[in-house]
């Protein structure tokens, strides 16, 4: 009888990352706190596996986590400014009122992530995944968002004056007062978006998609919609691009675009 020896690899999977586990000298404190916290500015942290990590509070400012994994990780309060965070996947974590302005999201992975309060003004998000994100109240102004992936994502009360979203996809996405005043949607796709209340002042819509989108109550004075996309747009007290209201144009603004 002949026994065959068969390798068997065996793939551990991914674990949440320790408390005081160190990567190259930059060591994960335990418990953070606004007073005790990591504190790695600078650090090189390139492809680093932070998964479910607690780096609430921490200093990452400037630092290169790019290609790193940050899946689930809570970064609480943390400081991003001007970090590295291309390509990062970033799922389900939790950055509530972190400060990530100029920081470097390109390529990076969002879906699901908690990013209420965030300020991100400045930041390049291009390209990024934000499939379902949250980002109520989150400060964009100033962001490039350029072919970001929105998708479902809850942007309540964001504040996006001159924002970048050339051919963002914010199908379904909720916009409800959300400012977006001089913001570049140019190619962006907002087939069923809730736009109820949103500022729209001077923004440029041209080739936009609108289909099933609402503007109930929205401010579209000055705006660009050149070639967009307006089917069954619902059109109600809306401030239409001439200054008009909606309600004084039969229920509509075409024709006063």
């Amino acid at each position: 009888m002949v026994v065959l020896a068969v390798a068997v690899t065996v793939v551990s999977p991914t674990v949440p990352v320790l408390a005081g586990t160190v990567i190259n000298g930059c060591s994960i404190v335990a418990h953070p706190d606004n007073v005790h916290h990591t504190r790695c500015p600078k650090a090189d942290l390139h492809g680093a596996d932070l998964y479910h990590a607690d780096l609430d509070y921490a200093n990452l400012r400037s630092a290169n986590l790019d290609l790193a994994n940050l899946a689930h990780a809570s970064l609480h309060y943390a400081t991003l400014i001007g970090t590295i965070l291309t390509g990062a996947d970033l799922t389900g974590a939790d950055l509530t009122h972190a400060r990530l302005y100029d920081a470097d999201l390109d390529y990076a992975t969002l879906t699901g992530a908690d990013l209420r309060h965030v300020d991100l003004h400045g930041a390049d998000v291009t390209r990024a995944n934000l499939y379902g994100a949250t980002l109520t109240h989150a400060l964009l102004y100033y962001a490039d968002l350029d072919y970001a992936t929105l998708t479902g994502a809850d942007l309540t009360g964001a504040y996006l004056p001159q924002a970048r979203l050339y051919g963002a996809d914010l199908t379904g996405a909720r916009l409800y007062n959300a400012d977006l005043d001089y913001a570049d949607l140019r190619h962006a796709d907002l087939h069923g978006a809730d736009l109820t209340r949103a500022n729209l002042y001077s923004v440029h819509l041209d080739y936009a998609n609108l289909t099933n989108a609402s503007l109930t109550n929205a401010n579209l004075t000055n705006a660009s919609l050149t070639d967009a996309t307006l089917t069954n747009v619902i059109w109600n007290n809306t401030i239409c691009p001439d200054g008009t209201n909606s309600e004084d144009n039969g229920g509509t603004c075409e024709g006063h675009l």
